[in-house]
This record gives C-alpha cells, sequence and structure tokens, in this order.
C-alpha cells in the first residue's frame, strides 16, 4: 500500500501515497523556508485538465455554496488508482436570472500520476434559489466510486422537489447501475451503501450493487449512535438516573444526568454487550470484518 502522507498546494495534485485536491492548511512551500515533509512520488497541475483559474479562492465554495452544487473530491479506487472530481461548471449564477447547468470532470489516476481515465457527468447544479447540499463522491464496494447526487428540480407545476441518489461507477468511469434515494452513510470495510426508505434501512453490496438486506428504523428507548457493518449493526443504548437512584430509558438527554451506557452488536452469529463505565459515553466508528467494533469512548 502507498505511503499516505501527503502534501498539497493550490491547483496542483500531488501524491505521496494521498492525494489531495487543493490547498492543504498545513502545507508549506520552499519559498516560506519551511519543510513540506517527502517528496511527492508525483506532482500534476489539475489546470491542464480544466479546472478553473478561480476554483481554490477563499470563498469559491461557500460564496454560492447554498444554492449552487460544487463538486470537490479526492478518492482512493484501491491501492493502484486514485479519483479526482471537480465542477467545470460556474460556482454562482453569472446574472440572477441565468441558471447554471452543472457539469463534474472526474479524472481517474495510477499511482505513478498516469490518466487512466476521464469523464464529464452532466447533474442539476442550480439550487432554484432553495438550500442545496455540496456534492460528493466516496469509496465504494470493490473498488468502485459513489457519485451522489443530492439537487432540487422544478416540477411541471413550477414547484421545487429534491432528489436523491447516486451512481456506482467502475475505475474506468463506467456506469454500473444508479440508485434513487437518500445515501444514509457507508459501511467501514466495503464502503456499502445504506439507503433509507419509508420501511427502513437499506443494504447495498457488489458491483453493480445490489440490495443485500433490510434494517427497521426504530430503536429500544434511549439507544444512540448507531452504526452498520456488512454483518450486523452495533449501537450504543443509555439509561439516566432522572431521579436517585432510579435510571429510565428515554430518548431524551438530560443536561448534568448520570447516565450508564452499553455498546450492543447484533451480529448474522449472535450478538454480545460490554458495559461502560458510568458517564461514559461512545461513538461508533465502524463494524470490521470480524464483527468488532471500531469506536471512541468518552
Amino acid at each position: 500500500m502507498p505511503n499516505r502522507n501527503r502534501q498539497a498546494r493550490p491547483e496542483v495534485i500531488v501524491l505521496c501515497g494521498l492525494v489531495v485536491l487543493g490547498g492543504c492548511m498545513l502545507a508549506r512551500t520552499k519559498e516560506s523556508g519551511v519543510d513540506v515533509g517527502p517528496k511527492p512520488e508525483f506532482q500534476q497541475k489539475l489546470a491542464s485538465y480544466g479546472l478553473p483559474k478561480d476554483f481554490f479562492q477563499p470563498d469559491a465554495d461557500t460564496k454560492c455554496g447554498h444554492q449552487i452544487i460544487g463538486y470537490r473530491f479526492v478518492v482512493w479506487l484501491g491501492n493502484d488508482a486514485v479519483a479526482v472530481g471537480f465542477n467545470t461548471s460556474p460556482n454562482c449564477r453569472p446574472s440572477p436570472d441565468a441558471k447554471v447547468s452543472g457539469i463534474a470532470r472526474v479524472l481517474v489516476f495510477s499511482v505513478n500520476g498516469t490518466l487512466t481515465a476521464q469523464r464529464d457527468l452532466p447533474y442539476l447544479a442550480d439550487g432554484n434559489g432553495e438550500l442545496v447540499a455540496a456534492g460528493e463522491a466516496n469509496p465504494g464496494p470493490r473498488n468502485t466510486l459513489l457519485f451522489r447526487i443530492e439537487s432540487v428540480n422544478l416540477d411541471p407545476e413550477g414547484r421545487t422537489e429534491s432528489r436523491s441518489g447516486l451512481t456506482q461507477l467502475d475505475v474506468k468511469l463506467k456506469d454500473l447501475v444508479h440508485l434513487d434515494g437518500f445515501l444514509e452513510k457507508t459501511t467501514f470495510v466495503d464502503h456499502a451503501p445504506i439507503f433509507g426508505d419509508p420501511s427502513g434501512l437499506v443494504l447495498f453490496e457488489g458491483a453493480p450493487l445490489t440490495e443485500i438486506r433490510r434494517w427497521p428504523r426504530n430503536l429500544q428507548q434511549g439507544a444512540r449512535d448507531r452504526s452498520f457493518g456488512e454483518h450486523g449493526t452495533a449501537y450504543m443504548v443509555c439509561q439516566q438516573e432522572l431521579r436517585p437512584n432510579e435510571y429510565v430509558s428515554t430518548n431524551v438527554v438530560y443536561a448534568r444526568a448520570k447516565q450508564r451506557c452499553a455498546m450492543r452488536v447484533e451480529a448474522d452469529d449472535g450478538g454480545w454487550t460490554v458495559s461502560l463505565r458510568d458517564n461514559e459515553t461512545a461513538s461508533i466508528i465502524g463494524i470490521m470484518a470480524d464483527g468488532s467494533v471500531v469506536g471512541h469512548i468518552s
């Protein structure tokens, strides 16, 4: 696996194993007299691939980011390829009545800096005056790319309606499948996407993505911070002391109330529970392939 120390500067993609799109707050140049760290394995100016020259101005992604959807991402596709994405379409409307049609350019580089795939993806960028979320992409199962779409559209009567979904692309940026729906999260190991629908939560795996299982959305009283794996779920459940020496389960978190929490795992082959110390809580990072849980206790 490549060494994943990274440095970057605006408009340049730099590989020391890990890649950064854009400027890095911790990066320093030689002109500043500060050591920038290990020498990159390759350095590629993205301007030659269509990166707009003003893409990394201080307010480029915030000035109109609440109304115009933009993309800027770097995603490892396994250990041998990295996908870089940015919108070549405007970050703001050129005039109040001129809508923005979105184009996201996705590039795939090998670890030696060779461009192996390139594609422009059209998307609905203009929020029609509504609040929008920033575009994003994530690693998917089997070294694929999950290009996420969250847009606002106008129906035939001129009313706004939200649209959510994702397109799964292979390492050559070919479409594998498109799924409509709201992406809740991905699993920790295989990056399998989990969608929410009225009946609960749905797990998709593979390339192309196919539905594997469903979970009900409801949890018991006091449950918090649910996380998902390919073969089970983990969550923390807490009781709070609302009266002296009387601990009750409730979904309301009371300030200064003592609490007793436990981590619970429900797996295909059974499950287990671990109690935390009084007043300890935990955030779940993910579930490993062997069913163990990675988390942070505070």
